[in-house]
């Protein structure tokens, strides 16, 4: 995990590390509050952590989950 975390940007750590101190599973907008980032700078960040498949989004319901993939929590 720690060679994972070392290419990812700043704020890609922030959200990783907030999950992780959170149990692996946050809803979005209490990772936007947790952190102070813009919607924006979120949005962008989960995107790209989505498509390196560190995280997982769930868009079934109005208030998307977010959690950690298995993949990534095996490291």
């Amino acid at each position: 995990m720690e060679n994972v975390m070392k290419v990812l940007s700043y704020n890609d750590v922030v959200v990783v590390k907030t999950l992780l101190f959170h149990g692996c599973m946050m809803r979005r907008n209490e990772i936007a509050r947790g952190i102070g980032i813009s919607r924006s700078s979120l949005s962008n960040t989960l995107r790209k952590l989505e498509e390196n498949k560190v995280i997982e989004i769930d868009r079934t319901f109005r208030a998307h989950t977010v959690k950690l993939t298995d993949w990534f929590k095996s490291l």
